[in-house]
């Protein structure tokens, strides 16, 4: 990136110092041991934890070596003589039997059998980070097999394994399998062939959705070698055995035995498609994998190539540096491999409710009985950090097309329970017609957890805040929900005898139930301000705008109590006539979700969060307060609940890698001794480089001490991109370009200098106003301008 020179600026910036990360992507593989077993037998995290490191560590959250893709996930394991592709897929539901427990279905196993490894040491797995190859070498005696497997993007949606076997004495055979469903609520799955593909077929009851029955077909076919196909319905003993299931309970399998052969290369091309994607599967799995075998292996390759060269190109946008590409290697670009694959709560996928597609990182590839019928929860979304990193799919991605998709059902159910507006409680959307509110969990359907929904709406605003979208997408895709929940919020709000607006009842987070609950009257106030806001650059709704605006003048103010050293602390509601604390805490939802509290609120606010936060500082959610509100920048604050880490905006590698340098082993906290964690600290945390919470860009606010560090394209409020580099203590560079134009506030990285605004390239000087160390001034779209203490020369 070319920047002009500033006065005794250093000429080599950071960024200039470490190659792009796709030259790095190159250069780098994850190289992991295969797990023998699925589950709890191996080193499972189970998706959003984190293992234990160690030796056969396959990486966090997964059971397996993970290959997936958005729609379909993968993970390889196994033992030398039977390596197993477990499978999983985004619309893969049973939708007739949404219990608290049955829905998500796993969709079934490829499996290679080649008893001439039985003895063979367990193989370890290097995967190619710019293409997504994946290979293992196994020997035993002269017997040797050298293996690949990728999978494709997910619109050709296919797995392809490449073996070549060498000096076999004994047959080689590929396997399909499926499990008979062991909560009994599914038809048995049936197996099929015509001699050149075989498949497993599992059908589904008829619903409303698919009103003529849901199947899907795991189809497969082998080039390289002609196989003999055997059928076998209803059988023990066909499957690789998993820890969730009777090891010898029946299933179907088809199995294409290879010809007896010292050497066979063989290619196997395998997809899963349902009735959610074609009327007829079977016939669009075949198209699928003729189209996969007339490209090759080589030609899977490298469409993949370009896959990811256009996803590391794209992260280039968002990127820290320290001037060390090593410092990355190791710890980022094993996240960004997978990071547009991904959406935050999902973690191996990322589903489309339009397409009838629902997924949660608690699934477990394998299991018929699943938590929440596995599907998401919306009280727990903390993502505004990935919007900062340019990372916006991973959040928005999901809920924008679910409240777009849902919104209609949503106002239906509001009007079913005379209530006005958009309603959507802390529950779970399943995938499936939107015709009517739905969720297994009458808590859900009953509650009066009213800030949910703002926990799974405020990435859909975050979306057009951060983003580059014009005022269409804010229009079209971002206001006619806003405007439904601040109507919500306006009809739920009672006027009281003390003058105020009150939210009676209402629920903190899955907890206690009274009035005014502290993050309820947060997410009110957000909604009625941000739709307000909203409005009025649409220019519509005034008559709705002054109901907001007496709404929200009026709110009931938060409630206030002494902690154990007679301090001021914020409680979270008022239950029989008293204020009290939940055990979630309080001023989490006002620092981290509804932006209230911020690096521009008045000290005592601040302090006040912070005392408030340390009260109940164990609970995960909690994590983010002090670096958002400037403080303790030599700490990182750690869950000591692993198995809920990527639920609240950490990357479940990130974390690993935290882990393994020192920081936070288990505990609270963790200080930032050495400059591995410091980095680390920052790529968890971005918003300790830029926060605009407040709607004022904050260059560095919490930079760990002593670390050199910079950053590029992150994404400030308003459609800013923002970059910048500190050195020993200092700012070295700090630029801002408008995407959408409007007024860009910028607090000095430089107090008690005079802050200049220059336009680039031209180096002409903006005229800004000033308040205190705060400037403001009137940015033009796709203009990009330099701040410096004093003036620029080229």
């Amino acid at each position: 990136m070319g920047s002009p020179k500033q006065g005794t600026e250093i000429a080599a910036r950071l960024w200039d110092q470490e190659s792009t990360l796709w030259d790095a992507a190159q250069q780098q593989q994850l190289v992991r041991k295969l797990p023998a077993a699925f589950g709890w037998e191996g080193p499972r995290g189970g998706r959003g934890v984190i293992a234990p490191a160690g030796p056969n560590f396959a990486g966090p959250g997964t059971d397996g070596v993970n290959i997936s893709n958005e729609r379909l996930e993968t993970a390889f394991w196994g033992k030398p003589d039977r390596l197993v592709f477990s499978l999983g897929k985004t619309d893969v539901y049973n939708r007739a039997k949404l219990t608290f427990t049955e829905g998500k279905k796993p969709v079934g196993q490829i499996q290679l059998l080649a008893g001439d490894f039985a003895n063979a040491e367990q193989p370890t797995v290097s995967t190619r980070l710019h293409n997504g190859d994946n290979a293992l070498h196994l020997q035993n005696g002269n017997a040797t097999v050298d293996l690949s497997a990728l999978i494709t993007d997910s619109e050709t949606n296919v797995i392809a394994i490449k073996a070549d076997y060498a000096n076999l004495d004994k047959p080689v055979a590929v396997r399909l399998y499926r499990h008979m469903d062991t909560l009994n609520s599914m038809p048995a799955p049936q197996s099929g062939n015509d001699g050149t593909y075989f498949w497993i077929r599992q059908s589904f009851e008829k619903e409303k959705t698919f009103p003529q029955g849901f199947e899907y077909y795991l189809v497969a076919k082998i080039a390289g070698a002609k196989a003999v196909m055997q059928n076998a319905d209803m059988q023990p003993d066909l499957g690789a055995a998993v820890p969730y299931r009777n090891p010898s309970a029946p299933g179907s399998a088809v199995t294409a035995q290879l010809p007896i052969m010292a050497r066979q290369s063989i290619v196997i091309y395998a997809t899963v498609v349902t009735s959610a994607e074609a009327n007829d599967p079977l016939s669009e799995a075949k198209k699928r994998l003729a189209a996969a075998e007339s490209r090759g292996y080589s030609g899977l390759l490298a469409r993949n190539e370009k896959w990811y060269h256009s996803l590391f190109t794209e992260r280039e946008q968002g990127r820290i540096f320290t001037g060390n590409i090593n410092d990355a290697k190791q710890v980022i670009l094993p996240y960004l491999f997978q990071s547009r694959r991904n959406s935050l709560h999902t973690y191996n996928s990322d589903p489309d409710p339009s397409r009838y597609e629902a997924d949660a990182n608690y699934n477990i590839i394998e299991a018929d009985d699943v938590q929440w019928s596995g599907l998401q929860c919306f009280n727990e979304e903390l993502y505004t950090g990935a919007f900062v990193v340019n990372r916006d799919e991973t959040a928005t991605n999901y809920y924008t097309r679910l409240f777009n998709f849902w919104r209609a059902a949503w106002e239906t159910h509001a009007a079913s329970k005379g209530q006005v507006g958009l309603c959507i409680l802390r529950g779970y959307v399943p995938p499936i017609k939107n015709d009517v509110y739905w969720s297994p969990d009458s808590y859900a359907m009953n509650g009066s957890d009213w800030a949910s929904m703002i926990w799974a709406f405020k990435s859909v605003w975050d979306a057009w805040d951060y983003g580059a979208h014009d005022k269409a997408y804010l229009s079209e895709m971002v206001y006619p929900s806003l405007r439904g929940i601040a109507d919500f919020f306006a009809s739920k709000l009672k006027p009281g005898d003390d003058g105020y607006y009150h939210l009676e009842p209402s629920q903190t987070r899955e907890e206690d139930v009274g009035k005014d609950a502290i993050d309820c009257i947060a997410a009110a106030k957000w909604s009625l301000r941000n739709a307000i806001e909203a409005a009025s650059l649409l220019g519509v709704d005034a008559a709705k705008c002054a109901i907001w605006k007496q709404r929200l003048e009026k709110i009931a103010p938060y409630y206030v109590i002494k902690n154990e050293k007679g301090e001021s602390i914020f409680a979270s509601l008022v239950v029989n006539g008293k204020p009290i604390v939940s055990v979630h805490g309080t001023s989490h939802f006002l620092v981290n979700v509804a932006d209230e509290i911020h690096l521009e609120s008045p000290e005592s606010d601040r302090q006040m969060a912070i005392r408030s936060n340390l009260h109940q500082h164990a609970q995960p959610m909690n994590r983010q307060v002090e670096y958002l509100l400037g403080d303790s920048p030599d700490t990182l604050f750690m869950s000591p609940d692993y198995a809920w880490i990527h639920l609240f905006g950490h990357s479940a590698w990130l974390m690993y890698y935290a882990q393994k340098s020192g920081v936070g082993e288990f505990a609270r906290t963790g200080p930032l001794n050495t400059r591995e964690q410091k980095t680390i600290a920052c790529w968890l945390e971005p918003e300790r480089l830029c926060n605009s919470r407040s709607g004022t860009i904050f260059f560095f606010p919490c930079v760990p001490s002593g670390l050199d560090v910079a950053f590029r394209d992150f994404q400030a409020r308003g459609g800013f991109l923002v970059s910048g580099e500190i050195r020993g203590g200092s700012v070295t560079y700090a630029s801002v370009t408008s995407r959408r134009g409007g007024t860009c506030q910028v607090m000095n990285p430089w107090p008690g200098k005079e802050l200049l605004v220059r336009e680039m390239p031209t180096g002409q000087r903006i005229t800004a106003t000033k308040q205190g160390e705060k400037l403001s001034f009137a940015s033009v779209a796709g203009k990009s301008y330099i701040l410096s203490p004093h003036v620029i020369t080229q």
